[in-house]
């Protein structure tokens, strides 16, 4: 169990280490009967030098293969609970270790289970560069942000992205400012016309996501963001 900061001072025994040692530390631990209540560890790369033993899933488990490239997100989004674990910090595999991931399944449908694939502009660069060869059709999630760099947008495409799940959370400034998604609110006074506009003009499908119930969201407020989608 991986438990806050805060919460280690109420805990009889705690083990805090590097992230990487700790699984196999609770399994030793576990072996010899001594388990503590808590482990701790602070959030580092994903799987560093191993590859997913993907012989453990069935076939049939999904029609396309999921990885992952980068952990966390680097905004600080109020109600996220990646921003709250990760401390609105973003870490990810050398592009190296993604690809060979990548060429060690079957499939050419790929899903990039990051909650922000392109967090670093420039760690994205190389790690689409280093997918293009492969010829794979991916998706995954990302901010809206990635429109203002069109060398990162082109890179995106010719490495195979269809698509990405993106976060508009809402069409109002009020809920964005007091949710701390600043970097939607430029966005957000235009109805988002310029993004979805570059997004279209990518050929790239689009699953936007909102969030609703916010202190300053009304009735007449969720009624124009469900227009809003529709249309």
């Amino acid at each position: 169990t991986l438990v806050p900061r805060e919460a280690k001072e109420h805990c009889d025994a705690v083990y805090t280490g590097d992230a990487e040692p700790l699984w196999a530390r609770v399994l030793e631990d576990a072996r010899g009967g001594r388990l503590a209540p808590f482990y701790h560890a602070p959030p580092t790369d994903p799987q560093p030098g191993l590859l997913t033993r993907r012989d453990l899933f069935s076939r049939d488990y999904l029609p396309l293969t999921l990885l992952q490239h980068g952990r966390g997100c680097r905004n600080a989004c109020e109600y996220c609970a990646i921003s709250a674990y990760f401390g609105a910090s973003w870490r990810c595999r050398p592009p190296e270790e993604t690809v060979a991931d990548v060429r060690a399944q079957p499939r050419r449908y790929v899903f990039f289970v990051d909650d922000s694939i392109a967090a670093d502009h420039e760690a994205a660069k190389r790690l689409f560069r280093a997918l293009i060869p492969l010829r794979i059709r991916w998706v995954s999630q990302a901010s809206l942000d990635v429109l203002r760099d069109r060398e990162l947008m082109d890179l995106m495409v010719r490495s195979g992205c269809l698509g990405n799940v993106m976060g508009f959370e809402s069409i109002t400034e009020e809920s964005l400012g007091a949710m701390r998604k600043t970097p939607n609110l430029g966005a957000a006074r235009r109805l988002f016309r310029e993004e979805l506009e570059i997004l279209r003009g990518y050929g790239l499908q689009t699953w936007a996501a909102f969030t609703l119930g916010h202190d300053q969201d009304t009735v007449d407020s969720i009624e124009r963001t469900l227009e809003f989608a529709l249309e």
